[in-house]
């Protein structure tokens, strides 16, 4: 942690000792908020560090600051809701962060200086918001909209969102909330407290029972809020936009509500990231001096321009190889989908034809091959059943072999199931589970009618498993799910050992296989003998591989292929136990 943001720290203690007394009451908050308010200005400064423009925009509520990059004609906006309790106008620190925003992503910044209280009550403010967004709107058709909000405008930001959505205006392409404040009522007993703890702990000034009486008497007052206003974090989040990113410091004492934000959106059909970073000031966007508030914002800035959302090498791989054989035999295997998904990814196809062996290709092809015709037997079998995708990553599986009647899960981490979502979306009785494939809790997220049969893929997984992982792997589906079928792909001990002796000698930072079954019957009945095995034969066969490559090129595999370096097993786990009841 760096000296600056220690010192920042203290120095905003030694202020909060200085004007924030615990004892004081709501009428004595009022007195010194409107003292300071003589001293404010909301307007810009004159000069900012960016090659930036700023024009001013009148309407009947107020007035709203255009940003712009000095000889940019920009298609996308910001909406930047400042923090300040809801009784502070804009300070030099947070222009000069919008400046940046500006300067940064080459959008458009749109301040609005919104009515404070004591003066103005919570309902004027909003009016003024909404009033200022839709004039924004209305000035220009832009390609995307994102409304950003700090500390109290935060909360703010996530109810002008609620409200576009409820009266039928333009949704906010995405919402960016920095340690948002989404409470205003303190309704939640519980997240107060441990905004009362994080405080006591960390800050020891900011939080007072002064401050809580001051926003019930003037920002709520006598209006007859909506809870949408008032409490956004009790809402119904159903549409509202298509992306949120969170940010939070995890000592700061409102870092119990975007937690808690984020454990809610997470039960939305919402792409949302929660950033949270830890012994950094309470207020970073004003502080661009500190090294570790510099990276949050570089970090933010890239989560607006989505230069975050890099894709992993061996997630546009596996797109890279399915839309390789889409393309190349698509008598034999179609899908557009990885096709359209390549493109946009931008893969380069030769940076991945040089990397890759032949051999490796040939599995690449008959792993997604087997694995297909596994799924289209077993959807014959069970036409009504459930199929769980384990590791699916941008796998399109569900789309080529949907019957329109099975249930389809897909099991991967959180950041790519995002991708997943973000790139595929969802499609009805299509189900995504946010969590890594060896916290087995995720099988809990199923659910399963008995007789209908259930089927989990795991393919091209094993590489991370060692032999200990994948039998308490099979241990836990066979405690839920008796009767359930597995399969997957693995190496033999020959294939194993060439593997990783090839990623030593390339120097490749490639995980090493640390698992391998050379005799299948023998090693599952040692695990199990209820386990029964319905397959064990190689990856690709000599037929198929003829099919892709020709004679020629399936004789130089043919050693390999008959000696099962890469084999499918597929597997049935007992037998389903029916309780009879009377």
């Amino acid at each position: 942690m760096g000296s600056k943001n220690n010192t920042a720290i203290f120095i905003d203690k030694l202020k909060g000792v200085m004007f924030n007394d615990r004892h004081m009451k709501s009428g004595d908050i009022r007195r010194i908020v409107l003292r300071h308010r003589k001293l404010e200005d909301y307007n810009p400064p004159r000069n900012f560090g960016y090659d930036v423009e700023v024009k001013p925009v009148y309407d009947k509520d107020g007035v709203s600051f255009y940003i712009n990059k000095r000889g940019v004609a920009p298609e996308r906006a910001i909406m930047f809701i400042h923090g300040g309790g809801f009784c502070m106008e804009i300070n030099k620190k947070q222009w000069e962060f919008a400046a940046k925003l500006a300067a940064g992503t080459g959008y458009e910044v749109v301040v609005p200086i919104y009515p404070l209280t004591p003066e103005h009550s919570g309902m004027e403010c909003f009016a003024m918001l909404k009033n200022a967004y839709d004039k924004m709107n209305g000035r220009k058709q832009y390609e995307q909209v994102t409304i950003l909000g700090e500390e109290c405008g935060g909360g703010m930001a996530l109810s002008l969102a609620l409200m576009q959505w409820k009266h039928g205006g333009r949704r906010p392409d995405k919402l960016v909330l920095l340690s948002p404040f989404v409470d205003a009522g303190y309704k939640d007993r519980r997240l107060e407290k441990m905004v009362i703890d994080a405080d006591a702990n960390y800050h020891g000034y900011y939080y007072t029972y002064g401050i809580k009486s001051f926003l019930r008497e003037y920002w709520i007052g006598n209006d007859v809020m909506d809870p949408d206003l008032l409490c956004p974090l009790e809402s119904d989040f159903t549409d509202i936009c298509d992306e949120i990113d969170i940010f939070s410091v995890a000592q700061d004492m409102l870092n119990g509500y975007s937690t808690a934000l984020y454990e809610k959106l997470k039960n939305y059909q919402t792409i949302v990231h929660y950033y949270v970073f830890n012994n950094i000031v309470h207020d970073y966007v004003e502080h661009q001096e500190i090294p570790e508030c510099r990276m949050i914002t570089k970090k933010l800035i890239n989560c607006i321009t989505e230069k975050n959302q890099s894709i992993p090498y061996d997630v546009k791989q596996s797109v890279w190889v399915r839309a390789l054989l889409s393309e190349r035999y698509s008598k034999i295997y179609s899908d557009q989908t990885s096709v359209r998904l390549a493109d946009k990814f931008h893969v380069e196809y030769k940076d991945f034809n040089s990397g890759i062996s032949l051999y490796d290709k040939a599995m690449c092809f008959g792993r997604i091959l087997a694995m297909d015709e596994e799924v289209r037997c077993f959807i014959n079998r069970y036409p009504d059943g459930v199929i769980v995708n384990v590791g699916s990553e941008m796998d399109t599986m569900f789309e080529r072999l949907d019957n329109t009647r099975i249930k389809w899960y897909n099991v991967d981490l959180p950041e790519r199931i995002a991708i997943r979502h973000k790139y595929l979306g969802t499609r009805d009785r299509e189900f995504n589970i946010d969590k890594s494939i060896l916290d087995f809790s995720w099988l809990d997220q199923i659910k399963y009618k008995k007789g209908l049969g259930i089927l989990f893929v795991c393919s091209d997984v094993m590489k991370l498993f060692d032999e200990k992982k994948l039998k308490r792997l099979l241990a836990e589906i066979y405690k839920r799910y008796q009767g359930a079928e597995v399969v997957f792909d693995i190496k033999n001990s020959v294939g194993k050992r060439k593997w990783n002796a090839e990623r030593i000698i390339k120097s490749e930072n490639k995980p090493r296989i640390r698992i391998s079954i050379d005799n299948c019957i023998s090693n599952l009945y040692d695990w199990n003998p209820r386990y029964k095995i319905i397959k064990d034969i190689p990856l690709l066969d000599e037929k198929m591989a003829e099919q892709l490559f020709g004679r020629d090129v399936t004789r130089k595999l043919r050693h390999k292929i008959k000696r099962k370096y890469d084999k499918l097993i597929h597997l049935r786990l007992g037998r389903e136990r029916y309780i009879e009841t009377d």
